[in-house]
């Protein structure tokens, strides 16, 4: 019997809790009914009036996000999973983005429509950004939306509608011809030589072979094993045999004090932008080397229209082109340059490693060396590079 009466006072109880809270779901019913009679039900007091009913219902809170609180809660989520370079292009075109549209950043999210994703990329067009560009603005916010309605703050996607740009005016980044190459590499003075140099003979990026350290690199076996910044996350280790000319180049350094030391400690966390930028420095060395940074068409009615542009870059595209055009299978290609593959953990074997080493070796014929017994770089001619 006391058994029995504990049950019934449990049901009892619970019965209570859940007449309470309809009860209390019955009373804001009947507040946004006088409210909408009225005609003073605001959206902002409807949605106060629903997250008091959720609440009643299941004991959670209702949170309505603003567009700039989720913008701030997406770029958050992102760290930790998305490369340094990858988050501040987010960020930028974030900011943009909630500058754009003004005081709708700081209502409810559900504000945002078609119209202003449309907006913030046509504004864009007019400021003179390429197509390409105002593509990636309107890439990132897709996904920033996106998100939202996965996670059940949104219904639908309003960034989703808006087409993108025919990319018309994009500039392919050219290839350097060999009579650059040798004009380039004389023009490169201190760690720019051995920095142009991972570029022509291993197709490195800016940043990777700026922020290359010691422990990536093995002399005795000629390999360069390093995680190229854009894909760290996926741990996807490219392996690269060193050119010889890249070999001997790399003899020269003076050896570490520790093997997590950057090779090239002056440009070592350097950012690519800006006035101080390794971008900027790139170019002061094609102005040297009296390279055109861009090719120049002149049309009939006189316009000038860039057909395409020479930067570092450019580098891993002659590299690639270079291992093309010296047989090189694309599979092997795509390994060399670290190029997307199925994300796979890959060990070489001393094989693997002896058939990626041939490839690179495809690059230039043998080099002669005519230079002071330091084996200096300026002292290697390059001789019959297949273009």
């Amino acid at each position: 019997m006391r058994r029995a009466c504990e049950i019934e006072s449990a049901a009892l109880a619970k019965l209570a809790d859940s007449s309470a809270s309809q009860h209390r779901m019955v009373e804001k019913l009947q507040e946004a009914s006088s409210l909408a009679k009225r005609g003073d039900l605001s959206i902002d007091r409807a949605r106060e009036l629903i997250a008091e009913m959720v609440a009643a219902s299941t004991g959670k809170e209702l949170r309505f996000r603003t567009g700039r609180q989720w913008g701030e809660e997406w770029l958050a989520g992102k760290r930790g999973s998305t490369a340094k370079s990858s988050l501040s292009t987010y960020s930028r075109c974030m900011t943009g983005f909630l500058a754009y549209v003004g005081p709708v950043a700081d209502e409810p999210m559900e504000r945002l429509d078609e119209s202003h994703f449309r907006g913030y990329r046509d504004d864009l067009r007019k400021k003179k950004r390429t197509a390409r560009t105002c593509n990636q603005a309107l890439k990132i916010l897709r996904g920033w939306m996106r998100t939202a309605v996965v996670q059940g703050h949104l219904a639908r996607n309003p960034a989703a509608s808006v087409p993108m740009l025919l990319e018309t005016d994009s500039v392919e980044r050219l290839p350097y011809e060999l009579s650059e190459l040798e004009r380039l590499l004389v023009a490169a003075e201190g760690s720019w030589e051995g920095v142009v140099l991972l570029g022509v003979y291993g197709g490195l990026r800016l940043r990777d072979a700026t922020n290359l350290r010691w422990s990536s690199v093995d002399l005795e076996d000629g390999v360069i094993r390093f995680l190229p910044l854009k894909t760290a996350r996926k741990k996807k280790e490219v392996v690269l045999p060193t050119h010889p000319a890249l070999k001997a180049y790399l003899k020269t350094l003076p050896l570490p004090l520790h093997p997590s030391n950057f090779l090239f400690p002056d440009l070592a966390g350097k950012s690519t932008g800006g006035k101080s930028g390794l971008s900027f420095e790139f170019n002061a060395i094609l102005v040297k080397a009296k390279i055109e940074r861009d090719r120049v068409r002149i049309e009939a009615d006189g316009k000038r229209v860039v057909e395409g542009r020479r930067t570092f870059h450019s580098l891993r595209h002659t590299f690639a082109s270079m291992l093309a055009k010296g047989g090189v299978s694309e599979g092997l290609r795509m390994d060399l340059a670290g190029h997307k593959t199925p994300d796979m953990a890959r060990h070489y074997t001393h094989h693997e490693i002896e058939t990626l080493r041939a490839a690179v070796g495809t690059l230039l014929s043998p080099i002669t060396q005519s230079a002071p017994p330091d084996n200096h770089l300026l002292g290697f001619k390059v001789h019959h590079l297949r273009m």
